[in-house]
């Protein structure tokens, strides 16, 4: 479960909007080779008007773990669907990402992590960065926090960003 108090979404030629997103991910498989879905939605604010972004993943991935940290390699498909119910409009994106993941253990509770990632969608094509902190507090739950920067652009040199702070749970099985 993941919580972003701090929202930002940019739009070449309108002014900046702000809100919070909540999620969820979910994972299965063994320690090396794992299916998952991640779905988020974010409800932001441009100068009273409201906007939705909803963002759907579903992707496989492989990972190498070690004393030292891991490394990891995903592939998705993406779906960004935005909204803006007063004016009643909307936009749909979809199509594949990959992204490259690693993590250093700091002790055997904590470890800093990251991620790297390129977006090729119907309309638009981007990258996407995120970098944390997380901190195991049981067996089966760690706390975590991250920045992340989701950047697109269309063919008409058209740039949307979404910048956040996420703070989240996760429970470990």
């Amino acid at each position: 479960v993941k919580l972003s108090p701090s929202t930002d979404f940019e739009l070449d030629g309108l002014p900046e909007g702000d809100g919070t997103a909540i999620g969820a991910y979910g994972e299965i498989g063994s320690s090396s080779l794992f299916a998952y879905i991640d779905v988020q939605k974010s409800d932001l604010d441009i100068q009273g008007v409201d906007l939705d972004i909803d963002e759907t993943r579903f992707g496989v991935g492989a990972r190498s773990r070690s004393d030292a940290g891991e490394l990891s390699v995903r592939v998705e498909s993406y779906d960004l669907e935005i909204d803006i119910p007063v004016a009643g409009a909307s936009a749909d994106d979809d199509g594949i990402g990959v992204h490259l993941g690693g993590a250093f253990n700091l002790n055997d509770k904590a470890a800093l992590f990251g991620s790297i990632g390129m977006l090729s969608l119907d309309e638009t094509d981007g990258t996407e960065f995120q970098l944390g902190v997380s901190g195991r507090i049981t067996d089966s739950a760690e706390l975590y926090g991250a920045w992340r920067n989701l950047s697109l652009e269309d063919d008409t040199n058209t740039e949307a960003d979404i910048t956040e702070l996420r703070l989240g749970v996760n429970l470990l099985f």
